[in-house]
C-alpha cells in the first residue's frame, strides 16, 4: 500500500466523519410542531441555530432572533418589522421539557390591532 493511497483513504474517512457529525447536529436542532384542530394538516418546522430560528409551515415562514436560549429549558425568539404605517411583532416560544410550542403575533396599523395566538406540541 503506497503513501498516496493511505492519504486519500484517510481524507475520505475524515470527510465522512465530519459529514456525519454535521448532519447529526443539524438534525438535532429541528423540531416538528403540530397545532390547531386538524393536527395532521397544521404543522410547522422549526430550525434552531446558535443565533436565530428559522420557521416554515402552516403558520408562515420567517427568521427570528433568539433573545433567550437555554439548552435545558427552551428558547424565546422574536421578529419585528415596520412597513409604512403598519408594524408587527412575532414571538416564538418552545419549552424543551414539555415540548410545548407557542406563536403569537401582533400587527398594528390604520385599521387597529390584530392579534394571533397559536399553541401546539413538538417532536
Amino acid at each position: 500500500m503506497n503513501i498516496d493511497y493511505k492519504f486519500k483513504y484517510t481524507l475520505r474517512l475524515l470527510y465522512f466523519a465530519l459529514f456525519f457529525i454535521n448532519t447529526a447536529n443539524s438534525y438535532a436542532s429541528r423540531y416538528i410542531c403540530t397545532h390547531g384542530q386538524k393536527e395532521d394538516y397544521n404543522f410547522t418546522n422549526l430550525y434552531l441555530n446558535e443565533d436565530y430560528l428559522s420557521m416554515s409551515g402552516a403558520i408562515g415562514k420567517g427568521q427570528y432572533k433568539i433573545i433567550v436560549h437555554s439548552r435545558n429549558s427552551g428558547f424565546i425568539a422574536i421578529n419585528t418589522s415596520i412597513i409604512g404605517n403598519v408594524s408587527g411583532a412575532e414571538i416564538v416560544f418552545l419549552d424543551f421539557k414539555s415540548m410545548f410550542f407557542s406563536y403569537s403575533t401582533t400587527i398594528s396599523g390604520d385599521k387597529g390591532k390584530e392579534k394571533v395566538y397559536i399553541i401546539g406540541k413538538c417532536k
